[in-house]
C-alpha cells in the first residue's frame, strides 16, 4: 500500500557535516539552503550550493549532501509522496518527476530569499502545532 506522506524540518549541521553514503528514498524531496554552504551529490552531478539554492529531488535518486564550510548549515527539507499530492489535487509535472534533480537559485530576484525564508518559517511553525 502506497502512504501518504507530508513532512517539513529545519536542519542544522556542524561545519564539515558529511553523510556517510548516499541514499534514496521513495518521496520527493525539496531542499532549499538557508545558510552556509553544500555540496549536493546525484549520480556523476556535483552542485555547490549558496544560501538561496534549492533542489527538487525526485523519488528513488541516490543521492548525498556535504558541509565543508567553516560555519553552522541551515537547511529546510520538505518531503511528499504523490500520493499526498493527489489527495490533495496536485500532479508534479513529468519534466520534475523525471531524473536528475531540478537545481535552482532563487536569489535572482532581488527580495525573493527573504520571502522564502518567512514563508518557510510560518509553514515550518504550523506544521509543527
Amino acid at each position: 500500500a502506497v502512504t501518504s506522506r507530508f513532512e517539513i524540518s529545519k536542519k542544522t549541521h556542524q561545519a564539515s557535516y558529511h553523510m556517510h553514503s548516499a541514499h534514496a528514498h521513495s518521496y520527493y524531496e525539496m531542499f532549499y539552503l538557508i545558510s552556509g554552504g553544500a555540496i549536493y551529490l546525484s549520480k556523476n552531478n556535483v552542485y555547490h550550493m549558496t544560501p538561496g539554492n534549492i533542489t527538487f529531488i525526485p523519488a528513488d535518486t541516490l543521492h548525498r549532501t556535504s558541509y565543508s564550510e567553516a560555519a553552522l548549515h541551515e537547511c529546510v527539507s520538505i518531503e511528499f509522496t504523490q500520493s499526498y499530492l493527489n489527495e490533495a489535487g496536485y500532479r508534479i509535472r513529468h519534466s520534475m518527476a523525471a531524473k536528475p534533480p531540478v537545481f535552482q537559485n532563487l536569489l535572482s530576484a532581488g527580495g525573493l530569499r527573504s520571502d522564502i525564508n518567512a514563508m518557510l518559517s510560518l509553514i515550518l511553525a504550523e506544521h509543527q502545532s
